[in-house]
């Protein structure tokens, strides 16, 4: 289930810019959450599931992980070498940022259906 840009609910993660809204209207800072979501292009779950990682709500489409093969109802549970379970979302935000700035891949295992699947992300 995949979503374009237009077709995204308000109140889901991340906060995505309009383009005819002013720099005025966003005076709240990305949560760390809303921060991961908007480098991968998908909406994460604000908790952690019982397995450590994060639920992807949804996906944008034509985004970095809607190319990278991520669906809606994947667990993502580790990126690169880092157990999601061990670092909290403060940490994976400046985590993915730092990648996302120097335009690396990551490589992010994600549960589909209970079964891990590796994909790569290019930021």
């Amino acid at each position: 289930d995949h979503r374009d840009l237009h077709s995204f609910p308000h109140d889901a993660l991340p906060i995505l810019v309009d383009e005819e809204a002013s720099v005025e209207s966003y005076e709240r800072p990305l949560s760390s959450v809303e921060s991961i979501g908007k480098y991968l292009g998908t909406a994460i779950s604000p908790q952690k599931t019982k397995n450590g990682g994060f639920e992807v709500l949804e996906v944008l489409r034509g985004g970095l992980s809607d190319l990278a093969g991520i669906k809606k109802g994947d667990i993502l549970i580790k990126i690169d070498t880092y157990e999601l379970k061990e670092l909290d979302a403060d940490r994976l935000a400046a985590y993915i940022a730092l990648r996302y700035n120097q335009k690396q891949t990551i490589r992010a295992t994600v549960l589909r259906e209970g079964e891990p699947l590796r994909v790569e992300i290019q930021l």
